[in-house]
């Protein structure tokens, strides 16, 4: 082969290779322009009828997650009742007075949902997260599960057996234990309250104690369903056909002082953990 073809191969070559990357790019700028970008919205905020504040993001994505956040965290438990929230925490999935445990765990399982509860000193929180098409079926088992729980003193037994393990965990872990000891340390009143149940008080928490505080916190006033993932009207809609509120008084108000002190911990671990806090605005 002359030097000369050797130039035009070589050169033909270089044009077939720029060619074929080219194409790729272009085929992917083409679906890009393809795709139809939805609309971002905006945070909206309502408050139907009943009292219940609504909120919600459309991201339109798939999955859907609602949360019902309720103003009935640890701060609003009474001497009497110490560890209630921690309690209810596990008391999510028991029966309610329409259906049993096992029926709503099943309905859940079925349509691909998810459901947990977490507490604050402020709040008491009932995340669930499931198919955008078939949330409106998991929010009237949420709705049930707040409104209208039975706490049947077979179910409550169990439950409270949970109990020992959570604090066990937390016990393991220095940061919580430290966190829990400098709210008792900071305040008078309810934000002294611990989000774990006392030792003393496992297996003491009945269904009197379970419903009188259930009638006092869970009210529309003092209820926020959060949507992220669904239609605003949708969200409302679906608020104000399943959640029915029968509210009474509440037992504590939750005000508390801050009133500065020190707690110090014995603990045979290699490290020690300090921390130290002012009033501030909030």
């Amino acid at each position: 082969m002359n030097a000369n073809r050797f130039r035009q191969v070589l050169i033909n070559k270089k044009k077939l290779f720029s060619t074929a990357k080219l194409r790729p790019a272009q085929s992917a700028t083409q679906a890009e322009a393809d795709i139809e970008l939805l609309t971002k919205q905006d945070a909206q905020i309502s408050q139907i009828s009943s009292g219940i504040t609504v909120a919600s993001v459309e991201n339109y994505s798939p999955i859907t997650q609602v949360s019902a956040v309720i103003k009935a965290g640890s701060r609003y438990e009474t001497a009497h009742n110490l560890g209630l929230v921690h309690f209810l925490r596990h008391c999510a999935v028991l029966s309610t007075k329409n259906h049993s445990g096992f029926v709503m765990t099943r309905e859940l399982e079925m349509i691909g949902a998810k459901l947990n509860v977490t507490a604050t000193r402020d709040h008491l929180i009932y995340n669930l997260k499931g198919s955008r098409d078939s949330i409106d079926k998991g929010l009237a088992i949420l709705a049930d599960i707040v409104t209208n729980p039975a706490f049947k003193p077979w179910e409550l037994k169990e439950a409270s057996e949970i109990l020992p393990l959570d604090l066990a965990l937390h016990q393991k872990q220095p940061e919580s234990v430290l966190l829990e000891a400098l709210h008792k340390a900071a305040f008078r009143g309810g934000l002294s309250n611990s989000l774990f149940s006392e030792p003393f008080m496992i297996g003491k928490h009945n269904p009197d104690m379970c419903h009188s505080f259930v009638r006092g916190h869970f009210t529309a006033s003092r209820t926020s369903i959060v949507g992220l993932g669904i239609a605003h009207e949708d969200l409302e809609g679906s608020v104000g056909e399943h959640f029915n509120f029968q509210g009474g008084a509440a037992e504590s108000d939750g005000v508390s002082k801050f009133s500065p002190g020190e707690i110090r911990i014995e603990a045979d671990i290699p490290l020690t953990y300090a921390a130290v806090v002012a009033e501030g605005a909030g």
